[in-house]
């Protein structure tokens, strides 16, 4: 008889790992993990008719937490154990009752100056990556930053580290999260364009049977970026077609400037007219920003258009009753010849 597959929660309280204390006793888990913007978070119950986290075991708000799930035999008995690595958490929700206790965290830095200080600082002749190497050093992280150079002339900041360089990075279409003690800023539309790392068919019973596909939005055709320039003269960038236009107000430093800034726009606007959502059983190896490929969504091998190549946008791993499963939350992507 070959053995069960099952997953285990691994935990770590400040390096201190708890795994021992949670066998057996995990009844729900959930980790969601976004491409950027909203933080990471975790929430796990756990039976408790003895009282410990009530008593000796209670958490403090603020605690550092170090996550993980260890699928065993999950390729077979005599399968490798796979990780799936959640990342670092700061815990900032505790839940009890007579019989469970719920733990739950967000992925952000230990320096609350981050997303909670106000700052006011004039950032003149520097680029986008220094202001975030910076701001990163602040809060004792260190930055991973994938994308092409973005020369800031000048930007007033006034309010958190966190919201300011959010807005930068909207601006020119980078996304940024937290992840293990990493300030992660990368540039969406290349990452869309990078090859599929998995595929899920629906033929093979990998999608689950409620999958939905959703083509609801027009896309833009071209846009149009009215602007004053560093002279004072005002100027358009325009783009495209005039099938469907997107008209821009928006301050810019130059002529590069404002094409950056529109094409930006452009492809955020477009980001999610083609969607996919399903559920699957869980796999490591995948997180958010990456691409897969979903294939077999047709009826007895007809051509259909929910397949294709898909961003993932978000994932959402999630252990109960049924088993450990992964919501995958796709946006279709372009591709050479077609999707």
């Amino acid at each position: 008889m070959g053995m069960v597959p099952r997953s285990v929660a691994a935990l770590s309280f400040s390096g201190k790992s708890i795994e021992r204390e949670l066998k057996g006793k995990t009844s729900r888990f959930s980790y969601t993990d976004p491409d950027g913007g909203a933080s990471d978070s975790f929430s796990i119950t756990l039976a408790d008719t003895e009282g410990d986290w009530r008593g000796p075991w209670y958490p403090k708000k603020g605690d550092r937490i170090d996550v993980a799930l260890l699928l065993l035999f999950w390729n077979g008995e005599l399968s490798p154990p796979q990780q799936i690595t959640c990342g670092s958490f700061t815990l900032d929700k505790v839940g009890l009752n007579s019989r469970t206790a719920t733990l739950g965290g967000v992925s952000k830095p230990a320096c609350k100056d981050f997303s909670a200080k106000d700052r006011t600082k004039t950032w003149s002749g520097v680029t986008l990556e220094q202001i975030a190497q910076e701001i990163a050093n602040t809060a004792s992280l260190t930055l991973h930053f994938d994308a092409e150079s973005v020369s800031i002339e000048r930007e007033e900041q006034d309010g958190p580290d966190a919201d300011f360089l959010k807005s930068l990075c909207e601006r020119y279409g980078l996304k940024m999260k937290i992840y293990r003690d990493k300030l992660v800023i990368f540039d969406r539309a290349v990452y869309k364009k990078k090859p599929p790392v998995m595929t899920f068919s629906a033929a093979n019973r990998e999608l689950s049977e409620d999958w939905d596909y959703d083509d609801s939005l027009e896309p833009y055709t071209g846009v149009e970026l009215a602007y004053t320039n560093a002279d004072g003269k005002k100027t358009t960038f325009k783009h495209g077609d005039d099938e469907r236009v997107l008209f821009i107000n928006q301050k810019a430093d130059n002529d590069s400037d404002a094409e950056r800034i529109a094409m930006a726009k452009l492809e955020q606007e477009n980001h999610g007219c083609t969607t996919i959502s399903f559920t699957t059983r869980a796999r490591s190896g995948l997180c958010a920003s990456q691409t897969i490929r979903v294939q077999g969504t047709g009826r007895r091998g007809k051509e259909s258009r929910a397949d294709g190549v898909y961003y993932v946008e978000s994932l959402e791993i999630h252990r109960d009753n049924e088993g450990l499963l992964m919501t995958i939350n796709g946006v279709k992507v372009e591709t050479e010849g077609g999707a």
